[in-house]
């Protein structure tokens, strides 16, 4: 038995972020129909999202996501994730001394 998959319906979680973005017309373009005719044209596919994901901030999308109760987060620069409070929280970053160069943070 062969599975397939198909782009998220009308009425699933996929819903609410697909629902008047520009994305919501990546459902219907029959280019991206089903998952072969998607593998065949990643490309396309790929510059449809990144120029759609470009709409919004990351913060926006992950809202989104979270509302949709789709599981997500943000994948963050490496300036972001300093401020981040989860790496805060987690002490993730601390400072070091060496004997020479003085305090650092890593």
């Amino acid at each position: 038995m062969t599975a397939t998959w198909s782009w998220p319906r009308r009425g699933t979680a996929c819903d609410g972020i697909l629902q008047g973005d520009s994305t919501e017309d990546l459902i219907s373009d029959p280019r991206f129909k089903d998952v072969p005719i998607r593998t065949k044209n990643h490309r396309e596919l790929e510059k449809e999202v990144t120029e759609a994901l470009k709409g919004k901030t990351t913060a926006e999308w992950v809202d989104l996501m979270v509302r949709a109760d789709i599981p997500c987060g943000p994948v963050n620069r490496v300036d972001e994730l300093a401020r981040d409070p989860h790496t805060a929280a987690r002490e993730m970053i601390t400072e070091v001394r060496h004997s020479k160069a003085g305090p650092s943070k890593w």
